[in-house]
């Protein structure tokens, strides 16, 4: 059940419903977004993140910039000048492999390399929908999902969804006969449990229906919704 300590909450395991290989789609990004993108450039894409001894502590938003805008600054913490040359390099290697961003590299001082978000274009792509749930509210929808001819490879814990007959059982569920699947609020002792409302069953299955459409629309190699 969804536990929850009035006083403090417990961390619970949750399982996450998503779209495999979306990582070849471009995705809107922000400073703090693109930052971390281009650690991760530096770091698997080429080895000059650990040649420099770089980890994602020694790179940080410049104080002039807020981590939620679109372009600006970043700063990246080096203990060699002297490999200047390398940030140039990862800088270009970045540039050539994103799409709508554009970076620029603007020099050290004090062994801080200022980096430059000159351009980004990647604010009105669309966002890939996913699907958090707590253990027990997962369980819950994939029952529900089964239960309408849903084939689902897999256990409670993770598994596969064919995105094909989610499709068709998706346009046949009857939205307003969902209580098998729903939960009223329990209270005991020192826990509450919140619950399962009719409405948040029905946001459940919305959120799925994005992630069929999205799979639709960018033609995806795998037809299938990926959990665990």
């Amino acid at each position: 059940m969804n536990w929850y300590k009035k006083t403090k909450k417990i961390k619970i395991a949750s399982i996450t419903f998503s779209i495999p290989e979306v990582e070849r789609i471009p995705q809107p990004k922000n400073l703090m977004n693109i930052m971390f993108d281009f650690f991760d450039c530096m770091w698997y894409e080429t080895n000059i993140a650990e040649i420099l001894g770089l980890n994602h502590m020694d790179m940080s938003i410049s104080s002039d910039s807020s981590y939620s805008d679109e372009t600006g600054y970043f700063d990246v913490y080096i203990t060699n000048a002297e490999k200047d040359f390398l940030i140039q390099k990862g800088v270009d290697i970045y540039n050539e492999n994103r799409y709508g961003v554009v970076l620029k590299f603007m020099g050290i001082e004090n062994n801080i390399a200022k980096i430059l978000v000159a351009i980004n274009e990647t604010g009105n792509l669309p966002t890939i929908p996913f699907l958090n749930l707590s253990n027990d509210n997962a369980r819950s929808l994939l029952d529900l999902l089964e239960d309408n001819g849903v084939f689902i490879d897999g256990d409670y814990n993770s598994g596969e969804i064919d995105a094909e007959s989610l499709y068709y059982a998706l346009n046949n569920i009857e939205l307003e006969n969902l209580h098998e699947y729903t939960q009223e609020k329990v209270e005991e002792d020192n826990y509450i449990d919140f619950g399962r409302t009719n409405q948040q069953v029905i946001n459940y299955l919305k959120t799925l229906e994005e992630m069929v459409e999205y799979i639709n629309n960018y033609d995806m190699p795998n037809a299938i919704i990926q959990y665990g």
